[in-house]
């Protein structure tokens, strides 16, 4: 069975937040002038409007742009400045080159990553994956999608060409690929220009299309050519022969409006479109007929708005421009958060979300959320001693991964946003793809005398279904410290003593509808006795006869995913365990069996209430902190997982 891809809930305790730091390059667009001659790619400063010419080359056709960090480890070293990658693709030749984004002059010679000659015809950029692959598409009538694997691994002048082959996502031919986009869920979005459509390709291969489409050619496209994804899953998409205007579509392709009225006149040309961490849209294309047309458009897309709102309009003196991409480590996005007394709040920056819980008091906050370059997070897992982890990546921010800062430091004493045990609890979900197997939090606290420590945040629940953001894993975190700033990291260490389990089900009363079976109905107010057995994976052992693991550590996890109506929610709950808040389980060492007590009459709420659990349905996960399962199947993400439905007496 295939996973879905997963993302991964944190609830933490902090007082203050520090920022991640490195060298910036100015908040910057990248944009390209396409068949021109000769073709140029230009970055273009967004805050002050200045140009400069990067990329001229004679002969080529530079459209589809993207931004990548460079993740090789001899590149990246403490004492090295950390990069961020341009590729861009000319279409024409069939040539993909890449050069250093902190460049400021003319780039005389950029890197040749490919030219041809393996099956891939007339590229268009593209996106880059959390594993450091790019994605191309083939603009070819009946072209298709490929990938370059690896490469952003690989150090900047040392990829020559055919060093990385491009590999084919799809078997056959389909439609007329150009733009493309990741989706919240983590599949591909691809514009199918002569169709009139866009496809969607799911994660996390990318290997086969839809169908139906994800939007039709019947949703009134004409030649559609860029396309982005907003912070709350929603699309919008470039049109070029229709009058030009930016199509809006919901998360699930349907049709919310079409923004004509964005100062556009009938001569201006729409092409490649990103969308900011912020919900900024820009748009490259062309205002007019001259030659010296070229322009990119700066759009408000942020759900507040509605519609569309162009807000600025970068006309340089350029050739019209095909392609943008931006330097996303530099456009981080904020949030401002007000917090009712005892209530939550959730802001959402599309790969990420956090919520405000257990507020004591009426509060108001704002947090922000910057794609970092993983190696910069390397550097901070690598000063806990005994530590071994690797970043773990968002799946859709071109290679980065969030990392969530808020100025909780500044709230007065008193202000509310504390819980009443006087700590700051909050979620942090972040985005990830199916290779972070064992993730756990890094917490890094900087005081008065800018001396950073980072510690691992003790793993406190899991939610494989259900969450902040549509279709994700929840992972619960707790810590109390005086600053931290956070972001998530897959564990690498070996399993303790070696020792591989199996996880033999849950016992009576609990069903496992993993297994087919009908989700147990129990009375609230009651204490719920969970128990399993976990045996030797075979051929030393199995669950019938055993022997059976004995110092496994294992923690419930318990959540709403639906009401008694049956509509769907999450609420993360807080569990007595035998009288205690604990989310641990005991071992019978007569039975072997582990056990766990709930008791229904005593869920805590995310607002800090302790009522009887709500009736509804609710989802029932055990976790293995010492890694005693084996996987697949025996996971987080699958069988330690079953359904229960709490009712009246």
């Amino acid at each position: 069975m295939v996973r879905l891809p997963s993302r991964i809930f944190f609830v933490f305790v902090c007082l203050l937040i520090s920022a991640p730091a490195w060298a910036q390059i100015g908040p910057l667009a990248y944009v390209s002038t396409g068949a021109s001659s000769p073709s140029q790619i230009y970055s273009i400063n967004t805050s002050s409007g200045a140009t400069t010419l990067l990329v001229s080359t004679s002969g080529a056709d530079y459209e589809g742009l993207v931004v990548g960090p460079d993740n090789n480890s001899s590149d990246n070293g403490l004492s090295t400045p950390i990069r961020n990658v341009v590729y861009a693709c000319s279409t024409n030749n069939s040539t993909i080159v890449r050069f250093d984004a902190a460049a400021t002059s003319l780039v005389t010679n950029p890197e040749i990553i490919y030219q041809g000659g393996a099956g891939l015809q007339h590229p268009q950029c593209g996106r880059i994956t959390s594993g450091g692959d790019l994605i191309v598409t083939s603009t070819d009538s009946g072209g298709r999608w490929w990938m370059f694997p690896g490469i952003a691994t690989f150090a900047l002048g040392s990829a020559p060409t055919g060093t990385v082959s491009p590999t084919p996502l799809i078997p056959s031919a389909t439609g007329s690929p150009e733009g493309t986009a990741i989706k919240n869920s983590g599949d591909l979005l691809i514009v199918d220009h002569m169709g009139n459509q866009v496809f969607r390709s799911p994660a996390p291969l990318f290997n086969t299309v839809t169908n139906p489409t994800f939007i039709p050619s019947t949703a009134g496209l004409s030649s559609p050519f860029g396309i982005a994804r907003r912070s709350d899953g929603q699309i919008y998409v470039s049109n070029q022969v229709k009058m030009p205007f930016i199509e809006h579509f919901d998360a699930t392709g349907k049709v919310v409006a079409a923004c004509s009225s964005l100062g556009f006149s009938n001569k201006t040309t729409l092409n490649m479109m990103q969308m900011s961490p912020g919900d900024t849209l820009f748009v490259a294309g062309a205002t007019g007929n001259a030659p010296s047309s070229g322009a990119l458009f700066k759009v408000d897309a942020s759900p507040g708005t509605g519609c569309l709102s162009l807000t600025q309009t970068f006309s340089p003196g350029l050739p019209p421009l095909v392609g943008v991409a931006l330097a996303i480590p530099n456009f981080s996005a904020s949030r401002a958060l007000s917090i009712p007394a005892g209530g939550n709040a959730t802001a959402n920056f599309g790969y990420a979300a956090f919520e405000v819980v257990e507020a004591s008091g009426s509060c108001s906050l704002n947090v922000t959320a910057t794609p970092t370059p993983p190696a910069m997070l390397s550097a901070d897992i690598g000063s806990i001693p005994t530590t071994a982890a690797a970043p773990a990546v968002d799946e859709g921010w071109d290679g980065y991964e969030t990392v969530l800062d808020t100025n909780v430091n500044q709230l007065p004493v008193g202000s509310g946003c504390p819980a009443s045990d006087g700590q700051f609890h909050y979620v942090f979900a972040t985005f990830v793809p199916l290779s972070v197997t064992n993730p756990e939090t890094i917490s890094c606290s900087t005081n008065v005398n800018n001396t950073t420590t980072c510690i691992v945040a003790a793993l406190e629940a899991a939610y494989p279904l259900g969450g902040i953001l549509p279709a994700d894993l929840g992972t619960r975190s707790g810590k109390g410290t005086q600053a931290c700033k956070i972001f998530v990291a897959n564990s690498t260490a070996a399993a303790k003593n070696n020792e591989a389990g199996t996880f033999c089900g849950y016992q009576s009363p609990v069903n496992n509808t993993f297994l087919g079976q009908p989700a147990s109905t129990l009375p609230v107010g009651n204490q719920l006795n969970v128990k399993f057995k976990l045996a030797f994976a075979p051929p030393i052992g199995n669950c019938q006869n055993g022997p059976y693991i004995t110092d496994a550590t294992a923690l419930l996890s318990v959540a709403q995913i639906a009401d008694a109506k049956g509509t769907p929610m999450f609420v993360p709950m807080t569990i007595v365990l035998s009288g205690v808040v604990s989310p641990f389980y005991s071992l019978d060492k007569t039975s072997q069996q582990y056990a766990a007590k709930w008791d229904t009459s005593q869920c805590i709420l995310p607002s800090g209430v302790t009522e009887d659990c709500p009736l509804g349905t609710y989802s029932l996960t055990t976790v293995f902190t010492s890694n005693n399962t084996s996987s697949p199947p025996d996971s987080i993400y699958t069988t330690q997982t079953t359904l229960l439905q709490i009712g009246k007496h």
